[in-house]
Protein backbone atom coordinates (compact mmCIF):
# COMPACT_ATOMS: atom_id res chain seq x y z
CA UNK A 1 0.00 0.00 0.00
CA UNK A 2 2.79 2.32 1.01
CA UNK A 3 4.79 1.74 -2.45
CA UNK A 4 1.14 2.62 -4.04
CA UNK A 5 0.63 5.63 -2.28
CA UNK A 6 4.15 7.22 -3.15
CA UNK A 7 3.55 5.81 -7.13
CA UNK A 8 0.28 7.95 -7.02
CA UNK A 9 1.70 10.84 -5.37
CA UNK A 10 5.12 10.80 -8.03
CA UNK A 11 2.61 10.71 -10.80
CA UNK A 12 0.81 13.71 -9.66
CA UNK A 13 4.01 15.41 -8.73
CA UNK A 14 5.63 15.37 -11.76
CA UNK A 15 3.18 17.82 -13.33
CA UNK A 16 3.75 20.31 -9.64
CA UNK A 17 6.55 23.03 -10.23
CA UNK A 18 7.05 22.97 -6.54
CA UNK A 19 8.04 19.14 -6.73
CA UNK A 20 10.72 20.53 -9.40
CA UNK A 21 13.40 22.34 -7.78
CA UNK A 22 16.65 21.20 -6.59
CA UNK A 23 16.12 20.89 -2.97
CA UNK A 24 19.77 22.78 -2.80
CA UNK A 25 19.60 26.11 -5.02
CA UNK A 26 16.03 25.95 -5.85
CA UNK A 27 17.02 26.04 -9.73
CA UNK A 28 14.34 24.57 -12.30
CA UNK A 29 17.54 23.87 -15.19
CA UNK A 30 18.01 20.03 -14.53
CA UNK A 31 19.38 17.38 -16.79
CA UNK A 32 18.04 13.98 -16.40
CA UNK A 33 20.63 10.65 -15.73
CA UNK A 34 18.55 7.86 -15.31
CA UNK A 35 15.21 6.76 -14.61
CA UNK A 36 13.73 4.45 -12.13
CA UNK A 37 10.29 2.40 -12.51
CA UNK A 38 9.28 5.10 -14.94
CA UNK A 39 7.92 7.55 -12.18
CA UNK A 40 11.18 9.16 -10.52
CA UNK A 41 13.83 10.31 -12.03
CA UNK A 42 17.89 11.08 -10.93
CA UNK A 43 18.72 14.45 -12.20
CA UNK A 44 21.48 16.97 -11.60
CA UNK A 45 21.30 20.44 -11.33
CA UNK A 46 22.79 22.62 -14.01
CA UNK A 47 23.39 25.34 -11.34
CA UNK A 48 24.50 23.62 -8.01
CA UNK A 49 25.22 19.96 -9.47
CA UNK A 50 23.64 18.26 -7.16
CA UNK A 51 22.34 14.89 -7.70
CA UNK A 52 18.43 14.39 -6.57
CA UNK A 53 15.17 12.52 -7.25
CA UNK A 54 12.75 14.09 -9.10
CA UNK A 55 9.85 14.61 -8.48
CA UNK A 56 11.07 16.15 -4.82
CA UNK A 57 9.75 16.70 -1.53
CA UNK A 58 8.10 19.69 -0.02
CA UNK A 59 7.71 21.02 3.90
CA UNK A 60 4.44 19.00 3.95
CA UNK A 61 5.00 16.21 2.29
CA UNK A 62 8.44 15.01 3.58
CA UNK A 63 6.77 16.53 7.44
CA UNK A 64 4.28 13.67 7.19
CA UNK A 65 6.41 11.32 5.75
CA UNK A 66 8.57 11.14 8.56
CA UNK A 67 6.59 11.76 11.49
CA UNK A 68 3.59 8.72 10.24
CA UNK A 69 5.04 6.41 7.38
CA UNK A 70 8.48 6.35 7.24
CA UNK A 71 10.20 2.93 8.63
CA UNK A 72 13.61 1.87 8.32
CA UNK A 73 14.91 -0.98 10.50
CA UNK A 74 16.69 0.04 14.07
CA UNK A 75 16.74 3.43 12.77
CA UNK A 76 12.66 4.30 13.92
CA UNK A 77 11.90 1.14 16.08
CA UNK A 78 10.99 2.30 19.47
CA UNK A 79 12.23 -0.38 21.62
CA UNK A 80 10.32 -1.59 24.93
CA UNK A 81 10.85 -0.73 28.68
CA UNK A 82 12.57 -4.41 29.07
CA UNK A 83 14.92 -4.07 26.04
CA UNK A 84 15.38 -0.03 26.68
CA UNK A 85 16.94 -1.11 29.95
CA UNK A 86 19.17 -3.52 29.15
CA UNK A 87 20.44 -1.75 26.26
CA UNK A 88 21.27 1.10 28.39
CA UNK A 89 22.43 -1.58 31.25
CA UNK A 90 25.30 -2.70 28.93
CA UNK A 91 25.99 0.94 26.64
CA UNK A 92 24.49 -0.57 23.60
CA UNK A 93 27.05 -2.61 23.20
CA UNK A 94 27.05 -5.38 20.76
CA UNK A 95 23.06 -4.30 19.75
CA UNK A 96 21.55 -3.63 16.66
CA UNK A 97 21.55 0.18 18.21
CA UNK A 98 25.78 0.03 18.91
CA UNK A 99 27.12 3.09 17.41
CA UNK A 100 30.25 2.63 18.63
CA UNK A 101 32.25 3.20 15.19
CA UNK A 102 30.63 6.92 15.57
CA UNK A 103 31.77 7.36 18.88
CA UNK A 104 35.40 6.43 17.94
CA UNK A 105 35.28 8.67 14.58
CA UNK A 106 34.39 12.09 16.74
CA UNK A 107 36.87 10.91 19.62
CA UNK A 108 39.50 10.94 16.74
CA UNK A 109 38.18 14.92 15.92
CA UNK A 110 36.70 16.18 19.44
CA UNK A 111 37.71 14.45 22.41
CA UNK A 112 34.85 15.05 25.09
CA UNK A 113 34.12 17.04 27.11
CA UNK A 114 32.86 18.94 24.32
CA UNK A 115 28.40 20.12 23.65
CA UNK A 116 27.48 17.92 20.39
CA UNK A 117 24.61 18.59 18.12
CA UNK A 118 23.28 15.07 16.81
CA UNK A 119 21.77 15.97 13.81
CA UNK A 120 18.65 13.27 12.80
CA UNK A 121 18.93 12.11 16.09
CA UNK A 122 15.58 9.34 15.95
CA UNK A 123 15.12 8.46 19.31
CA UNK A 124 18.08 9.04 20.36
CA UNK A 125 20.24 5.91 20.30
CA UNK A 126 23.48 7.35 18.87
CA UNK A 127 23.03 10.63 21.31
CA UNK A 128 22.98 8.44 24.05
CA UNK A 129 26.01 6.51 23.74
CA UNK A 130 28.20 10.19 22.54
CA UNK A 131 26.76 10.95 26.01
CA UNK A 132 28.11 8.14 27.74
CA UNK A 133 31.80 8.98 26.13
CA UNK A 134 31.20 12.28 28.16
CA UNK A 135 30.22 14.57 25.26
CA UNK A 136 26.93 17.54 26.45
CA UNK A 137 24.57 16.19 23.89
CA UNK A 138 21.38 17.63 22.54
CA UNK A 139 19.29 16.26 19.38
CA UNK A 140 17.16 17.47 16.42
CA UNK A 141 14.61 14.80 15.03
CA UNK A 142 12.06 15.91 12.46
CA UNK A 143 9.46 12.98 13.90
CA UNK A 144 8.13 14.53 17.04
CA UNK A 145 7.16 11.55 18.36
CA UNK A 146 10.84 10.18 18.19
CA UNK A 147 11.91 13.29 19.45
CA UNK A 148 9.47 13.03 22.90
CA UNK A 149 10.38 9.06 23.44
CA UNK A 150 14.25 10.24 23.52
CA UNK A 151 13.17 13.42 26.00
CA UNK A 152 11.09 10.93 28.17
CA UNK A 153 13.19 7.52 27.93
CA UNK A 154 16.85 9.00 27.82
CA UNK A 155 16.42 12.67 29.28
CA UNK A 156 17.75 14.16 26.13
CA UNK A 157 17.63 17.77 25.04
CA UNK A 158 15.62 17.45 21.69
CA UNK A 159 14.75 19.52 19.13
CA UNK A 160 11.90 19.25 16.28
CA UNK A 161 12.29 22.44 14.15
CA UNK A 162 14.94 25.00 13.75
CA UNK A 163 13.17 27.69 15.53
CA UNK A 164 13.01 25.59 18.58
CA UNK A 165 16.79 25.36 18.55
CA UNK A 166 17.89 28.63 17.16
CA UNK A 167 15.26 30.14 20.40
CA UNK A 168 18.01 28.53 22.93
CA UNK A 169 20.91 30.72 21.47
CA UNK A 170 23.65 29.76 18.60
CA UNK A 171 26.46 29.14 17.75
CA UNK A 172 27.12 27.03 20.70
CA UNK A 173 27.94 23.31 19.89
CA UNK A 174 31.91 22.09 19.43
CA UNK A 175 30.38 19.50 17.15
CA UNK A 176 26.86 18.73 14.89
CA UNK A 177 27.37 15.14 13.96
CA UNK A 178 24.54 13.75 11.16
CA UNK A 179 24.64 10.00 10.02
CA UNK A 180 22.37 9.12 7.20
CA UNK A 181 20.49 12.21 7.68
CA UNK A 182 21.17 14.47 4.41
CA UNK A 183 19.99 12.48 1.81
CA UNK A 184 16.52 12.60 3.01
CA UNK A 185 15.95 16.54 3.71
CA UNK A 186 14.15 18.40 1.27
CA UNK A 187 15.34 21.72 1.46
CA UNK A 188 19.30 21.46 2.16
CA UNK A 189 20.96 25.02 1.40
CA UNK A 190 18.63 26.09 4.76
CA UNK A 191 19.32 23.10 6.89
CA UNK A 192 23.18 23.52 5.93
CA UNK A 193 23.31 27.43 6.65
CA UNK A 194 21.34 26.45 9.96
CA UNK A 195 23.91 23.68 10.77
CA UNK A 196 26.82 26.53 10.09
CA UNK A 197 24.99 28.92 12.40
CA UNK A 198 25.09 26.17 15.12
CA UNK A 199 28.85 25.14 14.93
CA UNK A 200 31.22 27.06 17.47
CA UNK A 201 34.03 29.01 15.26
CA UNK A 202 36.67 25.90 15.12
CA UNK A 203 34.48 23.37 15.67
CA UNK A 204 33.55 20.64 13.53
CA UNK A 205 30.84 19.39 11.19
CA UNK A 206 30.83 15.53 10.61
CA UNK A 207 28.61 14.40 8.09
CA UNK A 208 27.97 10.64 6.69
CA UNK A 209 26.04 9.53 4.14
CA UNK A 210 25.57 7.14 1.35
CA UNK A 211 28.32 7.94 -1.11
CA UNK A 212 26.78 8.73 -4.68
CA UNK A 213 30.00 8.79 -6.37
CA UNK A 214 30.75 5.58 -5.49
CA UNK A 215 31.84 2.67 -7.64
CA UNK A 216 28.56 0.91 -7.15
CA UNK A 217 26.83 4.09 -7.52
CA UNK A 218 28.52 4.67 -10.44
CA UNK A 219 28.27 1.02 -11.72
CA UNK A 220 24.50 0.46 -11.38
CA UNK A 221 23.20 4.01 -10.93
CA UNK A 222 19.52 4.04 -9.34
CA UNK A 223 19.81 0.43 -9.71
CA UNK A 224 21.93 0.58 -6.63
CA UNK A 225 19.71 0.65 -3.65
CA UNK A 226 20.95 3.70 -1.73
CA UNK A 227 21.23 5.93 -4.64
CA UNK A 228 17.91 7.64 -4.50
CA UNK A 229 14.14 6.18 -4.09
CA UNK A 230 11.28 7.20 -1.74
CA UNK A 231 13.54 8.07 1.44
CA UNK A 232 16.40 8.75 -0.52
CA UNK A 233 16.22 12.40 -2.26
CA UNK A 234 19.61 13.75 -2.39
CA UNK A 235 22.57 11.27 -3.82
CA UNK A 236 25.68 13.80 -2.21
CA UNK A 237 29.10 13.64 -4.28
CA UNK A 238 32.50 14.58 -3.02
CA UNK A 239 33.24 17.03 -5.14
CA UNK A 240 29.62 18.36 -4.29
CA UNK A 241 30.80 18.62 -0.67
CA UNK A 242 34.39 20.01 -1.38
CA UNK A 243 32.49 22.80 -3.80
CA UNK A 244 29.50 23.60 -1.28
CA UNK A 245 30.92 23.19 2.45
CA UNK A 246 33.18 26.17 1.95
CA UNK A 247 29.99 28.49 0.63
CA UNK A 248 28.98 27.67 4.14
CA UNK A 249 31.65 28.59 6.36
CA UNK A 250 33.74 25.18 6.22
CA UNK A 251 37.43 24.55 5.79
CA UNK A 252 39.98 21.92 5.85
CA UNK A 253 37.67 19.25 4.57
CA UNK A 254 38.94 15.89 5.14
CA UNK A 255 36.56 13.40 2.61
CA UNK A 256 37.16 9.33 2.43
CA UNK A 257 35.14 5.76 2.56
CA UNK A 258 35.56 3.58 5.76
CA UNK A 259 37.36 0.35 4.56
CA UNK A 260 39.22 -2.05 6.50
CA UNK A 261 42.15 -0.96 6.49
CA UNK A 262 40.86 2.67 7.61
CA UNK A 263 40.42 5.30 4.89
CA UNK A 264 39.87 4.85 1.38
CA UNK A 265 41.09 8.25 0.17
CA UNK A 266 39.80 7.34 -3.39
CA UNK A 267 36.01 7.65 -1.74
CA UNK A 268 35.17 4.39 -3.83
CA UNK A 269 33.15 3.03 -1.04
CA UNK A 270 29.48 2.56 -0.37
CA UNK A 271 29.52 5.30 2.34
CA UNK A 272 31.51 8.85 2.48
CA UNK A 273 32.42 10.38 5.32
CA UNK A 274 33.25 14.04 5.76
CA UNK A 275 34.98 16.13 8.28
CA UNK A 276 35.27 19.98 8.12
CA UNK A 277 36.22 23.24 10.39
CA UNK A 278 33.70 25.89 10.84
CA UNK A 279 36.02 28.96 10.09
CA UNK A 280 36.93 31.14 13.20
CA UNK A 281 36.22 34.23 10.83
Amino acid sequence: MARLQFALWALKARFLKEHSRCPYCGSILHARLQRKKLLIEARKCHYCGLIFRWPTDSFRKAEAYYEREYRSGHVTDLPENDELAKLLARGFENSRFDSARYVKLVEQVCLGPRSLLDFGASWGYVGAQFARAGYKVEGFELSRSRAEFGRKQLGLQFYSSWGELTGTGLPRFDVVFTAHTLEHVYDLKTTLRNISRAVLPGGRLIIIVPNGGSLQARQFGVAWGPYLGETHTIAFTSNWLQETLPVHGFEDLELFSPCPGGRDLSCDGEELICIARRSPR
